[in-house]
């Protein structure tokens, strides 16, 4: 028991040491809060005179070429005009609006005591879609009833009777080699009713190429449905919407 209370008594209460230094914390975490504020509110007015002085630099620019566009008009000596109106801008040689925007930058934003960061002081950044490493692409899908002989597509729509007897889907195709395999996934209401390979062993290249489902591939329900190419793995034509009605 005296030990507990011994160990009590030697942790009641700070130092004088500790309580100048929590003191002397405080008031600089205090300062450097401020600084940050004030020159938040600085930069924010240098940005606005840069912008007011780009504007009226600009106005008096376009009076200038107005009044230059008059005398020579009137018949004014064109190097008596550039010697009494030099081409001043209202900046210094060299020096633009663009230049002192670019060279501008926002003073470190202060975090508050307790939030939390990234780690690392990382910065966030939007999911990038990453570009297939194939030449092929797939371009101008068309939904159709139907081919050519040139197997474009006969029709171009987007919505179906469930007793139609085919329906196509139709892409012109540039650089599709030959081993490659294209695979059409036909789905209904977000639920996969198909999906198909049809492998090339030859090359294709800025003709179009087709894959269809008929009646006995699986029923035409009435509703919403999408249909989605991809070459050897890699999406070349996002779900492709249509819809099916009753007949």
């Amino acid at each position: 028991m005296l030990v507990l209370m011994g160990a009590c008594g030697s942790i009641v209460g700070p130092t004088a040491m500790e309580s100048t230094l929590q003191a002397q914390n405080f008031d600089l975490a205090t300062q450097l809060a401020l600084v940050r504020s004030t020159a938040t509110v600085e930069f924010a007015r240098m940005l606005v005179t840069v912008e007011v002085l780009s504007t009226e630099s600009r106005e008096l620019s376009a009076q200038r070429d107005r009044l230059v566009a008059t005398l020579q008009g009137q018949g004014t000596d064109v190097g008596f005009i550039q010697s009494t109106l030099p081409d001043g801008r209202g900046l210094p040689e060299g020096i633009s609006a663009e230049l002192l925007l670019s060279g501008l930058t926002p003073p470190p934003q202060s975090t508050p005591l307790g939030a939390t960061t990234l780690a690392g002081n990382a910065t966030p950044t939007l999911p990038v879609t990453p570009t297939p490493p194939i030449l092929t692409r797939l371009l101008e899908p068309t939904l159709s009833n139907g081919v050519n002989s040139n197997d474009c597509a006969s029709t171009s729509q987007t919505s179906f009777s469930a007793d139609t007897p085919e329906i196509y889907i139709v892409a012109r195709a540039l650089d599709l080699k030959a081993g490659s395999v294209v695979t059409a996934r036909w789905t209904y209401e977000g639920a996969v009713r198909g999906q198909y390979d049809i492998p090339f062993d030859f090359d294709v290249n800025n003709a179009c190429i087709w894959a269809y489902i008929d009646q006995t591939d699986f029923e035409f329900t009435p509703g919403n449905w999408t249909v989605a190419l991809d070459v050897d793995g890699y999406n070349l034509v996002a779900p492709f919407s249509f819809s099916i009605t009753a007949p």
